[in-house]
């Protein structure tokens, strides 16, 4: 195993890791808070993906959608880290490719929950408690071209 897979993974573990430790206050609310950075008033999820190119209603169904994206980043870390051990056993190991096959379909469902929190706030079981009467990213861009704000 090189440095630059242990340094890689290690870092992706890393991120995961701090991602789990945030993951109480995110459910709570958190990224929800209104908060003053550098001259800029938004939400602490705002604030955070500032440079979120695909518009205001998208980037606070990002925000939402911080759970299922920690499932998909996981699965990415777990995915790694088998591929990395299986390139360096001894022997053939056919298990191993099963397992970064199951690995890479959970992630493809995690993705795509995670676009329906994005764009419909659905299922709501994955979206922290203080989103969950929020539009979802469509029903608000149809609203605001429709002239329907509130």
């Amino acid at each position: 195993m090189a440095l630059a897979e242990v340094v890689t993974g290690s870092a992706a573990t890393a991120l995961g890791i701090g991602s789990l430790v945030m993951l109480p206050l995110v459910w709570r609310g958190y990224l929800g808070r209104r908060a003053a950075r550098a001259g800029r008033m938004g939400t602490y999820g705002q604030i955070g993906l500032f440079w979120w190119p695909f518009g205001a209603a998208t980037r606070r169904g990002a925000i939402r959608a911080f759970v299922p994206g920690l499932l998909v980043w996981w699965g990415g870390v777990a995915a790694y880290w088998v591929s990395v051990a299986r390139r360096d056993s001894a022997g053939p190991a056919p298990h191993a490719d099963g397992v970064v096959q199951g690995i890479a379909v959970m992630c493809g469902v995690n993705f795509l929950l995670a676009l329906t929190v994005v764009f419909f706030n659905r299922p709501k079981f994955l979206v922290p408690p203080p989103s969950r009467n929020e539009p979802g990213a469509l029903a608000e861009i149809r609203d605001n071209r429709h002239g329907r704000r509130k």
